[in-house]
């Protein structure tokens, strides 16, 4: 709810009389505009927020003026402008020239908008974004700053800081973000054009089926504590395509009224749309759940912190013996940097999720039911799907193959 009020300011003015001050509130934020009147304590009436009928003010119509400006905040309330827009109006209304705002306090005026309205890893995006325009704009650049190639020249301007082009883009796509943000305040005529940097191509590391099958059969008896634990959270993954997060959910206790083992499902929350999914457990992971269930064990999943789990699987990728030769490309700046590594060095939590995604596309699943059980967009389940050679082969042969 929305409301303004009005009070006296704290500190005198020269000649004894106080400031009149207007407070706009809504929900916890509150912004305060300093009107042309003023007014003795004795004259003011602090329950009603006006000069007390009895005043030389309230006789010369003060009150009346007070009562129209309220009147004037309220319709602007009304119409859900944000306090910041509101106190810009005020202060044209009293005829005050306020100071053209410069593209970094418009930036803070942007991220306290969005504080409530995205996620936590969008807001520390944002917040990067601050400190590269921090050292990227001049001090006092305004909206009018803002030219075609703004953006083209801050793409070029990370890239000479040594930043990837992967970064670069995101960057890019958060600037433009906020400057589609003023434009749609009228504080901008026109945004300029998106700019992309070409991205080298990241291999999808994922584990074949018969490299699933090796780690799975691995025995782990001669391990500390804590590699069983990795195992599990990777092959309920493999199978899955949970993220880590939605793996800490079968990491407390709580997690057992998440799964129906009867049905054979697990109603996931998503975190990173807020939403709920219903996962099929098919026969591997719906046993070993069971069997979790049976022996009285505390969670679904023995609990392991993700860097635990991470350099646990190198180890027993190592000992499976996925050792399969792969070339890792990485960009540093403009340069390239090729390195061949063996595969169990690349493992990690996430590898579970691709994992699924390209067993699962390989074994015939439709990529629309892929879309339900594991992503909302197309786009992202091309990042994550490998496709190997044999399986090509084996595609083209029955496509191809009895044409004569």
């Amino acid at each position: 709810m929305a409301t303004c009020t009005f009070c006296l300011s704290s500190k005198p003015l020269r000649d004894g009389r106080y400031r009149i001050r207007l407070i706009m509130r809504r929900g916890r934020r509150a912004i305060e505009v300093a009107t042309p009147f003023s007014a003795k304590r004795s004259s003011w009436s602090v329950r009603r927020g006006r000069f007390k009928p009895s005043s030389v003010e309230a006789a010369g119509g003060a009150n009346a003026a007070l009562d129209r400006l309220e009147a004037f905040v309220q319709s602007l309330l009304a119409d859900g402008l944000e306090l910041e827009e509101v106190r810009d109006r005020v202060l044209e209304r009293l005829g005050k020239r306020r100071r053209e705002k410069t593209l970094l306090e418009l930036l803070n005026d942007f991220l306290e908008h969005q504080r409530r309205r995205v996620r936590p890893a969008t807001m520390e995006l944002y917040h990067r974004l601050k400190l590269h325009l921090q050292d990227f704009l001049p001090p006092r650049a305004t909206a009018a700053h803002v030219r075609r190639h703004l953006l083209e020249d801050f793409s070029a301007w990370m890239l000479g800081q040594g930043y990837a082009p992967t970064t670069t883009n995101r960057q890019v796509r958060a600037f433009r973000t906020f400057l589609l943000w003023l434009e749609r305040r009228g504080l901008l005529a026109s945004v300029p054009p998106a700019v992309t940097v070409r991205e080298p191509r990241k291999a999808v590391i994922y584990l074949t089926v018969e490299e699933l099958r090796c780690i799975r059969e691995l025995d782990l008896s001669d391990f500390p504590p804590g590699y069983e634990a990795a195992r599990a959270a990777l092959v309920v993954s493999c199978f899955t395509g949970a993220r880590w997060s939605e793996l800490e959910q079968l990491m407390e206790p709580e997690g057992w009224a998440r799964l129906d083992l009867e049905k054979g499902t697990w109603r996931l929350f998503v975190t990173k749309t807020k939403s709920f999914r219903e996962i099929p457990l098919v026969g591997p992971i719906l046993r070993f759940f069971r069997e979790r269930w049976l022996q009285g064990a505390r969670e679904p999943l023995e609990p392991i912190t993700n860097p635990q789990c991470g350099a646990y699987l190198k180890e027993i990728g190592q000992a499976a013996g996925i050792t399969e030769l792969v070339e890792v490309v990485r960009q540093r700046g403009s340069r390239l940097e090729r390195e061949v590594v063996p595969k169990f060095r690349l493992l990690s939590p996430h590898v579970g999720r691709r994992t699924f995604v390209s067993l699962a596309l390989q074994g015939g699943l439709e990529l629309q039911d892929l879309l339900h059980l594991s992503h909302d967009d197309l786009r992202q389940v091309r990042l994550y799907l490998g496709i190997d050679q044999e399986h090509r082969r084996r595609r083209l042969e029955q496509a191809l193959g009895g044409l004569e």
